[in-house]
């Protein structure tokens, strides 16, 4: 996040004049003043300032770094000089320069554990991995390291070998119980529309009670390419089945899949932000047979404001085809393609609260008007992790979680289904409430319990339906 790059970068530069330090006394030359310049030139703004100002500041800085370039080239020998300079680089982000700075240190004095440190870090930012593991290693067969010294290269050869593993994966599986007051979202009345006139609809596509066993997973494989700029290749795979006590026709099958290169904006262009296009592809299935499949393409674009807030804004488009079966024989209907976009931001109050807020908006296409439809929905989330009295849970692995959201839905469709009524177009007014909460139960494992209702009104009672959800399960993560 770019609150640990910035202490990253505070760190480097505070180590740094401790480095010079280090070389002797008749060297030492920092300051209070130049340690603060260092540290305010390395940081973000907090405020907005205007261009013109950036610009002349940038500008001051690029002429005292050629100064110092001059100054140096006079007088190589010099690690006054030479140290003035590699700071100077540092700041305008010119990282091999410092590391030629740092590297003629190293000629003058070999014994500087510190300043190989330093130099393993460049090297590690430049995205040369194998070069920062020499330095670091080195710094760590040195004789009498300092402690904090040993646990700063204990962590970045940590993060060079993980980097240098091109794969890593990362996912969770999750399964449990589940009950519905409502398993096939049927109507709550048995009075409905049909053909334009009042009907009865058969008890049998009602509202029916019924409970379900389900597994779901998630796994994210991510490709590193190990170059300068940081790209990587992400996938994601989502997988869902459940099984029905009695309304077998509802046993599912969900499958769904992305992929596509994961990178930086240039900071000139748009700072703190990754973008990430991507295929996607999704397979349904209800009662062991293909129901729908889908493909697609999304871009994702995530934005860090600071260490509280980001946001992320997402696209899709996916193509939609359906397949007809004998309790399903109008499903192609529903052939077409769906367009969504979503805003979504989270704020952390503090370290254990956060909130969440999104809205996203979404155009259903098909032949047939009674099938496509527009969407707009809202969601407003709280999350919390709190400890529970160890006399109620003796497991001390992580905190409880505990996380509550609000939706609204509006659903448009753009006409009138005649086998349910010529005159009334179809417009969903759906409301969702979920309570979810998370006990430790191992250092990867936890118990999730999870209550839910989803109600909705339409302008066809056909429509209407409310259905409360309860389930219960436990999720392991690796």
């Amino acid at each position: 996040t770019p609150r640990k790059v910035l202490l990253s970068n505070i760190e480097f530069r505070v180590r740094l004049l401790d480095n010079y330090r280090f070389i002797g006394t008749g060297c030492v030359r920092a300051s209070v003043a130049t340690l603060l310049a260092a540290l305010l030139l390395g940081a973000p703004p907090v405020f907005a300032q205007d261009d013109s100002d950036v610009g002349n500041e940038r500008a001051a800085l690029e002429a005292q770094y050629e100064k110092a370039f001059e100054e140096v080239f006079k007088d190589p020998g010099n690690l006054d000089k030479s140290f003035r300079f590699a700071e100077l680089a540092i700041k305008i982000g010119n990282y091999e320069a410092a590391i030629s700075a740092l590297e003629r240190m190293l000629l003058v004095n070999p014994n500087l554990p510190r300043v190989r440190l330093e130099l393993g870090v460049l090297y590690f930012r430049l995205g040369s991995f194998r070069t920062a593991r020499s330095y670091l290693q080195r710094v760590k067969r040195a004789p009498d390291v300092p402690a904090e010294v040993a646990a700063r290269v204990d962590h970045f050869l940590a993060e060079v070998e993980r980097r240098l593993k091109r794969h890593a994966f990362k996912g969770s599986i999750y399964g449990g119980a589940r009950r519905q007051s409502n398993a096939n979202a049927g109507p709550a009345s048995s009075a409905v529309r049909a053909n334009g006139v009042d009907a009865t609809l058969n008890n049998l596509n009602t509202a029916k009670v019924d409970n379900n066993a389900f597994l779901s997973g998630q796994l994210r494989h991510t490709y590193d390419y190990q170059s300068q700029s940081g790209m990587m290749l992400e996938s994601n795979a989502t997988g869902y089945v459940s099984q029905q006590q009695t309304q077998g026709q509802l046993d599912l099958v969900f499958v769904d899949f992305n992929s596509g290169p994961l990178g930086k904006i240039p900071e000139s262009w748009l700072a703190n932000t990754n973008y990430r296009p991507y295929l996607l592809a999704t397979y349904v299935g209800l009662e062991d047979a293909r129901y729908m499949s889908a493909a697609g393409l999304g871009l994702d674009l995530v934005k860090v404001f600071g260490p509280r807030l980001q946001s992320d804004l997402n696209f899709e488009h996916r193509n939609k085809w359906f397949r007809n079966s004998g309790r399903r024989p109008t499903a192609t209907f529903q052939d077409g393609s769906e367009d969504r976009l979503k805003l979504g931001s989270s704020f952390a109050l503090t370290r254990d609260i956060a909130f969440d807020l999104s809205g996203s908006a979404a155009a259903t296409s098909s032949d047939f008007s009674y099938n496509a439809n527009r969407e707009f929905n809202v969601t407003l989330g709280y999350r919390e992790n709190f400890k529970m009295p160890k006399l109620l849970w003796p497991v001390r692995a992580a905190p409880w979680t505990m996380s509550l959201s609000g939706s609204r839905v509006l659903t448009r469709y753009y006409g009138p289904n005649p086998a349910v009524d010529p005159n009334v177009t179809r417009y969903d007014h759906e409301w969702r409430a979920s309570l979810l909460s998370a006990a430790p139960l191992a250092k990867d494992w936890s118990l999730l319990l999870n209550l839910s209702r989803v109600w909705v009104t339409s302008k066809l009672p056909n429509y209407d339906y409310d259905n409360r959800i309860v389930s219960l399960g436990a999720s392991w993560r690796f």
